[in-house]
């Protein structure tokens, strides 16, 4: 056991044991002078082995789909949050980089960016899922013949057996005038007030404002020791001018005791109220907070309106229907929640329909089946629910996870209303799926799928044994003009809407990231220099990630988040843009219901199938396998294209196609009418 502070080397250390987030106690030390805390056990070097994701990183050696996900979240997060600090950096290295999620960001952003990661395993893994590769050693053991501008940390440096030997190594990698950035769990504030999940055995070191002064103040000039999230982080500087001065160390110390204070209140709130989500951010951004945009208000003013909004959508008809679908927002993609209305309102008046509304991935129970069995008819859909991993399960293989078992206890008729296969480039489904496949459409009294592609894949996986019980049922976004009779008349406009998709990204772009998004960019730039307003349009959070690239060559835009809106603002949106450029299906399908000229950016099968129902391939444009040159030359083309000498002729065939959907849907509708007689 240490006799002494690992910071500054002080004797005067307090010890006692705490109950750590495993249940075990640990014994935890602290510096009275420099307020330091780290815990008194053997160092165990885990990383280079791979026995760290093990054990802390709960997965296998290979990081699955929700681990990258969760990355790839947080990284984007700290990329919003710390733009300012990489804006006027170029030649970067992160340490403890993990699959090289950040690394990724930052060379979207144009950044000579590199990555240390001793896990091999992680490290290797970027190349797989971005294309390019990291370095594979401790920072200890890293040889460099070329200096850095920038390094930056993120949750490594409480792992570390020597923070003093740590911080050296930094200081000798950085050039003269070079930027540290380091992010870690924050002591003060404790997982706001939860000390018992703060203390974990692979975290050797605890710091604090004081702290973490104390430790660099002798190789940095300091710029700022804050607060995000739950961690504390830091910026410095390599100057010839470092050095500990008293009077900032006292003021860190006030800093330290005013937060630690401040976070034992936070735990009298449930975790995600608004209330929990306000405090969060007065504690951790202070002297920036805003009390009327704040996360926490937002949040929750908009649970108000979505219980209003849902009661609405139940109605108060006589015909019990139970709708199994994506149904709610705030953060949930946009396009699933539109849909999801749009299916009721085709069928509520026809219908008579009452609707008892299920979340698709809550999970069947016996008791969802008595539910189910005291209405009518259940309704599935819309949306693309063949697809194995939106809601992963074994138990169905697609998104519904209804077993074979509990659909032979379904009594009522069962619809399948717009729904398609949504398997990714590169996906191919395995027995499980195909079986149970087989039992779904085997149940159904209706089988509408959103389009003929998918009608022609469902029909080779199952040897068209369903060929003459499949109808052709698009997508009722397609008839939102339709549907709602209040909205405004169409009219022109300067703007320009454009709809990203990253989420899947290897699916999506393959290691072409950098050249696909790239072009997109520089043609939205040539568009807003002809006077268009470009607008970033996200359906779900990780599609904000194009702000990245568009900041990067100077494009002028602003972004609108629809995964925060309900069905009317979204297509009060879509409905003022002349010209929606989109790889989201419901970017593209939202916008041609409401008759906005539409472009498809594709990288997904779905969407060539939708134009080709349309029979306007010509508003198509492939992503993957092509020239840069020659992606910029056609996006930029066919938006002049629709926006000037194209416009009549393609507003006509917006109209055209619609009365005909349209009509196929009434069809379609006189069919599942009989069900319920």
């Amino acid at each position: 056991m240490r006799d002494n502070c690992p910071i500054c080397k002080s004797k005067n250390i307090s010890q006692k044991e705490m109950v750590s987030r495993s249940s075990e106690l640990l014994p935890v030390a602290k510096c009275v002078d420099c307020g330091h805390v780290f815990l008194q056990i053997q160092y165990e070097e885990l990383y280079s082995s791979g026995k760290f994701t093990q054990i802390a990183r709960n997965t296998t050696n290979i990081p699955d789909k929700k681990k990258i996900l969760a990355l790839e979240k947080k990284a984007f997060e700290r990329i919003e949050f710390y733009s300012d600090f990489f804006e006027k950096t170029d030649n970067i290295l992160e340490i403890g980089s993990s699959v090289g999620s950040f690394v990724y960001y930052l060379k979207m952003m144009g950044k000579k960016a590199f990555g240390l990661e001793p896990d091999p395993d992680y490290a290797e893994f970027s190349e797989q899922q971005y294309g390019f590769s990291q370095h594979c050693t401790l920072l200890e053991n890293f040889e460099s013949d070329k200096k850095f501008d920038t390094v930056c940390s993120f949750h490594v440096i409480e792992h570390v057996q020597d923070p003093i030997v740590f911080v050296q190594k930094i200081a000798d990698l950085l050039n003269d005038n070079g930027r540290l950035l380091i992010e870690c769990p924050s002591y003060e504030i404790h997982s706001f007030g939860k000390m018992k999940e703060t203390i974990w055995k692979p975290h050797l070191h605890y710091y604090s404002a004081s702290s973490f002064y104390k430790l660099l103040s002798p190789y940095f000039e300091l710029e700022k020791i804050s607060y995000y999230g739950s961690s504390i982080f830091v910026t410095a500087k390599k100057t010839g001018q470092s050095k500990f001065e008293e009077s900032k160390f006292k003021k860190y110390q006030k800093q330290s005791r005013r937060v630690f204070n401040m976070s034992k209140f936070l735990p009298e709130f449930p975790p995600k109220t608004p209330a929990k989500l306000i405090l969060i951010e007065l504690l951790t951004q202070k002297g920036k907070f805003n009390f009327l945009k704040s996360k926490g208000l937002k949040y929750g003013k908009y649970k108000l309106k979505e219980q209003k909004f849902l009661k609405n959508e139940a109605g108060k008809n006589p015909n019990g229907i139970y709708h199994v679908t994506n149904y709610k927002g705030w953060g949930n993609n946009a396009g699933d929640v539109v849909l999801s209305k749009c299916v009721r309102d085709t069928l509520r008046n026809p219908l008579q329909a009452k609707y008892k509304i299920q979340e698709l991935s809550k999970p069947v129970t016996n008791q969802t089946i008595e539910d189910i069995n005291k209405n009518k008819l259940l309704l599935i859909g819309g949306g693309g629910l063949f697809l194995p991993d939106t809601n992963e399960n074994r138990i169905s293989g697609w998104q519904w996870s209804v077993s074979q078992s509990q659909l032979k206890e379904i009594k009522i008729p069962v619809v399948l209303f717009a729904i398609g296969y949504n398997y990714f480039r590169g996906q191919n489904p395995d027995r499980f799926f195909l079986e149970n496949l087989e039992a779904i459409l085997e149940k159904a009294s209706f089988i509408g799928i959103r389009n003929r592609g998918s009608i022609n894949r469902i029909n080779e996986l199952t040897n068209n044994r369903f060929k003459d019980k499949i109808d052709f049922q698009p997508c009722p976004t397609t008839i939102i003009r339709k549907l709602y009779q209040h909205l405004p008349k169409k009219r022109k406009s300067d703007i320009i809407a454009v709809n990203i998709a990253f989420d899947r990204p290897l699916y999506r772009f393959g290691n072409e990231y950098d050249r696909i998004l790239s072009s997109v960019a520089l043609s939205l730039k040539t568009l807003s220099g002809k006077g268009y307003k470009i607008i970033n349009t996200t359906h779900i959070t990780a599609d904000k990630q194009f702000e990245i690239v568009l900041k990067r060559f100077g494009v002028q835009f602003r972004t609108v988040e629809l995964q925060y809106e309900f069905p009317e603002k979204v297509f009060e949106f879509y409905n003022d843009a002349e010209l929606v450029i989109g790889m989201r299906g419901h970017a593209q399908m939202i916008p041609y219901g409401l008759n906005t000229k539409i472009i498809t950016l594709g990288s997904h099968d779905k969407m060539l199938w939708f134009l080709q129902d349309l029979e306007a391939e010509d508003w198509y444009i492939e992503l993957q396998n092509r020239n840069a040159d020659d992606l910029y030359d056609e996006i930029l083309n066919k938006s002049l294209f629709l926006l000037g000498e194209g416009h009549e002729n393609t507003v006509q065939r917006l109209i055209n196609t619609q009365n005909s959907i349209f009509d196929l849907t009434q069809k379609n509708i006189g069919k599942i009418s009989s069900f319920l007689h």
